[in-house]
């Protein structure tokens, strides 16, 4: 079954966009993080291309940044206002076990 994904793609881009317009100000980015996770999540359901492997990183992802958005909401710091640069975002992803080509889906989905 070949589905038009042109929809899916202007209302993740459209996510996206707000997540990003967000994250500078937010004193939760785990919590926007989050978000992130339910697009990447939702992309691969709906294309029908998310591998076990992958359902189980977005799973470990979304169990993590859950357990750190509650943490911020509970006692928000300085600290929490940091921005997390590329790079930064990048190293953590990999200390999760993401591969480099799960790096790559995911770039590209947070820049839809």
């Amino acid at each position: 079954m070949t589905r038009d994904t042109s929809a899916l793609a202007d209302v993740m881009r459209s996510a996206t966009n707000r997540i990003r317009k967000q994250a500078g100000s937010s004193a939760f980015p785990a919590c926007l993080q989050m978000l992130t996770d339910i697009t990447y999540i939702n992309g691969g359901c709906y294309t029908g291309k998310l591998t076990q492997e992958e359902l189980n990183h977005s799973r470990d992802n979304w169990q993590k940044d859950s357990v750190e958005c509650d943490a911020q909401i509970a006692n928000p710091s300085v600290d929490s206002l940091k921005a997390q640069s590329e790079a930064e975002w990048e190293a953590e992803q990999r200390m999760g076990g993401a591969s480099d080509s799960d790096i790559e889906m995911m770039k590209a989905l947070r820049g839809l």
